[in-house]
């Protein structure tokens, strides 16, 4: 696999915390993975600091935006929260905004995971989704090991 391409395991948790988070909210992928992000940055600010899940971040966006260019207008933010996400063409399809949320969370889930470690991104997305189960993403990604 190249250099910066997610696992298979990575994108099918950054899936399920999507979907898992639209439902919560009834909303749109945009929003779900700015929610995402928000969670993981108060699990991750506890432990590393600001700086550190901003810098994570503004990596996660750059290689994002070399998979889904209609990115480019995002940005992140002093504080670690992402802007320009909503300027993403209105009229792209509901797939597009999809694929857009799903690079963005893959990408930080994939950064968290390269940098921490399996079991202490688990951990800290159990801090932030504490009613959910991620035994299969632990097995998945013994497996690939």
């Amino acid at each position: 696999m190249p250099p910066d391409t997610p696992t298979p395991t990575t994108r099918a948790l950054a899936r399920r915390l999507l979907a898992i988070t639209q439902a919560e909210a009834s909303d749109s992928p945009k929003h779900a993975v700015i929610n995402i992000t928000e969670r993981l940055r108060v699990a991750l600010t506890r432990v590393a600091g600001a700086d550190s899940f901003a810098s994570l971040l503004r990596r996660t966006v750059v290689l994002a935006k070399a998979e889904v260019p209609a990115l480019s207008s995002v940005k992140v933010g002093a504080d670690g929260g992402l802007s320009g996400l909503h300027d993403l063409p209105t009229n792209a399809a509901a797939a597009a905004d999809e694929n857009a949320a799903l690079a963005i969370a893959t990408h930080l889930l994939e950064l968290l995971t390269t940098f921490i470690g399996t079991p202490l991104t688990i951990k800290l997305i159990h801090s932030a989704w504490p009613d959910i189960s991620f035994d299969t993403y632990q097995a998945g990604t013994e497996d690939e090991a």
